[in-house]
């Protein structure tokens, strides 16, 4: 099968799961982008297949749609570090312990490649209505190998990446590839789901929407019916 062929499975799939997936564009225009896709980029691998297949469906759904994605069948590939994106710059906020010295640095470049470049082939692949989004998909995006082996500068033949750091006005290489160790507490998310009341007022933390373990909106609205009877009750 080519990748052509491959192309048009997943984008038949798709259709079969929504109600118009032509609402934002027409099938003659896609068959069309789908046909430069091809004849433009070389798609060899998993990884190609990956990216470009994720362009095509940014393209169906402009802002509309940033839930449907390719996602890699065979899981997730985490590298021991975590990102913040601030003022278009990239710095690590968390780490193992064996990489903490590696916490504030920011990121200049990945396999030599400029972190920008990587970051716009990033925001190829990010349908979203908002740039709050992008920058948290940008975050989330260059822990996990395999997608950073997706990216069309990166080499997808190994599993071993080279980060240019700066770190108190130095540059530094560091070598870093998949870890199973914990994170370092510091700068964790809070809890998904979590609540707490301050100044009489109930203040909600909702980081991602899906739930860690099942049962846990559940147990959540549960919670928030606790905190607002608790409110009720101190102000009779």
């Amino acid at each position: 099968m080519n990748a052509k062929e491959k192309i048009n499975n997943i984008i038949n799939l798709i259709n079969e799961k929504h109600i118009d997936m032509y609402f934002n564009i027409s099938k003659e225009e896609l068959d069309k982008y789908i046909d430069e896709i091809v004849e433009k980029y070389e798609i060899n691998d998993e990884y190609s297949l990956y990216y470009y297949t994720n362009m095509i469906i940014k393209k169906i759904f402009g802002m509309y749609d940033s839930h449907t994605k390719l996602l890699f069948e065979k899981g997730d590939f985490y590298l021991p570090i975590r990102f913040k994106y601030i003022n278009n710059k990239l710095y690590i906020i968390r780490t193992t312990e064996e990489t903490q010295d590696l916490l504030y640095s920011e990121v200049k470049k990945i396999d030599n490649i400029d972190i920008n470049k990587l970051i716009e082939e990033i925001k190829n692949i990010v349908a979203s209505s908002t740039e709050e989004y992008i920058t948290s998909q940008i975050e989330l995006f260059l822990i996990n190998g395999y997608k950073i082996k997706s990216l069309p500068s990166i080499d997808s033949n190994h599993d071993e990446f080279i980060f240019t750091l700066n770190k108190d006005g130095n540059d530094i290489d560091i070598k870093l590839t998949r870890d199973e160790g914990y994170l370092l507490p510091i700068n964790k998310p809070k809890e998904n789901y979590s609540c707490e009341i301050k100044d009489d007022k109930i203040v909600i933390v909702y980081n991602k929407c899906r739930e860690d373990y099942e049962g846990q909106m559940i147990e959540f609205v549960k919670k928030l019916i606790r905190f607002l009877k608790k409110i009720i009750y101190a102000n009779i």
